[in-house]
């Protein structure tokens, strides 16, 4: 990593670490404040509502906060079970608190009681890979992926993991299929990663 201006003193140097520190702290700050905003603003949109308490407890996660979120999900599962939604946030509350094994017997015993619902895929899908179970992983992905204008999650996980493996073939198929798909949706800006991935792909398949 080349830092700025390396002729800087070594007081210089702790001054920067110093102010990027408290942006840090500031931006973590604001950050919160308008994931909250979101939150209280996305009214029926309960997608809207879902995505910006996700970032939020990714946040938390990333600011040494995941035990508590964890537990606060838990409870508020409690409170409703028959709400996918609650399922959804705690089983990413355990996920990104790092405990991974708690986060995939939820999803598990979500999937029994919300076999159709296709974010549940995506995160189990997620979460195997995460503990290298990668033949579990895909089965999840690949129900998503065959789901009629599902979500395209599925596509990344499943090219990213077979890049991971080094099984190339099958990455560059997966990443040709997605930006199939973003075409056929009209998303024609958000091409520009399958289509360097499919690059990498034929490079290292020789």
């Amino acid at each position: 990593m080349k830092l700025m201006g390396e002729d800087h003193t070594a007081d210089d140097l702790r001054s920067f670490g110093v102010l990027y520190h408290y942006m840090t702290k500031r931006s973590a700050s604001l950050a919160l404040d308008y994931l909250e905003a979101a939150i209280n603003a996305a009214g029926e949109d309960c997608l809207l509502r879902s995505s910006a308490t996700q970032q939020k407890i990714a946040l938390l996660c990333d600011l040494g906060r995941g035990a508590e979120e964890a537990t606060r999900y838990d409870r508020e599962l409690q409170k409703d079970k028959a709400d996918v939604q609650r399922w959804i946030l705690c089983v990413v509350a355990h996920y990104l608190a790092d405990e991974k094994e708690r986060a995939l017997e939820l999803v598990q015993d979500a999937l029994s009681r919300f076999s159709e619902n296709p974010t549940l895929y995506i995160y189990a899908g997620d979460i195997c890979h995460s503990l290298k179970l990668y033949d579990q992983a895909f089965d999840y992905w690949r129900w998503v992926k065959e789901l009629d204008k599902g979500p395209l999650d599925a596509y990344y996980s499943m090219g990213f993991c077979y890049e991971e493996l080094e099984q190339y073939k099958e990455a560059y198929q997966i990443w040709k299929e997605l930006r199939r798909e973003l075409l056929s949706r009209g998303l024609h800006q958000e091409q520009q990663l399958p289509v360097e991935h499919m690059r990498l792909c034929q490079e290292r398949m020789g």
